[in-house]
C-alpha cells in the first residue's frame, strides 16, 4: 500500500470515527451507542496501541520514533505465518472480536472498557513475541 495510502486510510478511519462520535452526542437517537468513544477506541485498537506501543519502545531505546524497524506486530505475525493472506486473516479476526466485544460490554462505561481493550491489547501483542521465541527454541 506504501505510506499515502497508509496515510489516506488512516485519516479517512479518522473522519469517520469523529462522524460516528458526533452522531452518538446524542442520546435520543435510535441508533445510539452508550461509551461510543470506547467503541471507537476498540475499532481502531490495532492501529492506534501498536502505533503507541513502537513509538514507545523506539523511545525508551532511545531511537527516533520516526525511523522504520520491524518492530510492529504485522511483521512479527508475518514471520510466524510466512503468509500476507494469514497474517491479514488474524488481524481481520481479532478486530472483529474487539469490535463485537466493546458492542457487548457497550454498558460497561467509557473508562472501564478502555481499560479492558488496553490490557487485552497488550497480552494480544506480547503473544507474537512469545510464539517467536517458542518457534525459534524449537528450531535450535
Amino acid at each position: 500500500m506504501g505510506d499515502i495510502g497508509s496515510l489516506l486510510l488512516g485519516f479517512i478511519t479518522a473522519i469517520f470515527v469523529i462522524k460516528f462520535n458526533e452522531l452518538n452526542a446524542n442520546p435520543g437517537n435510535p441508533y445510539f451507542i452508550h461509551s461510543s468513544p470506547a467503541v471507537s477506541i476498540g475499532i481502531l485498537i490495532i492501529p492506534l496501541f501498536d502505533t503507541l506501543r513502537v513509538f514507545v519502545i523506539r523511545l525508551i531505546h532511545k531511537h527516533s520514533p520516526f525511523k522504520a524497524d520491524r518492530g510492529h506486530v504485522h511483521h512479527r505475525i508475518l514471520t510466524l505465518t510466512n503468509s500476507h493472506f494469514k497474517s491479514t486473516l488474524i488481524f481481520m479476526l481479532v478486530n472483529m472480536g474487539f469490535i463485537v466485544l466493546v458492542f457487548l460490554l457497550q454498558n460497561m462505561g467509557i473508562y472501564k472498557l478502555t481499560l479492558i481493550m488496553l490490557i487485552m491489547a497488550i497480552v494480544l501483542s506480547y503473544l507474537p513475541v512469545l510464539l517467536l521465541k517458542m518457534k525459534k527454541k524449537q528450531n535450535n
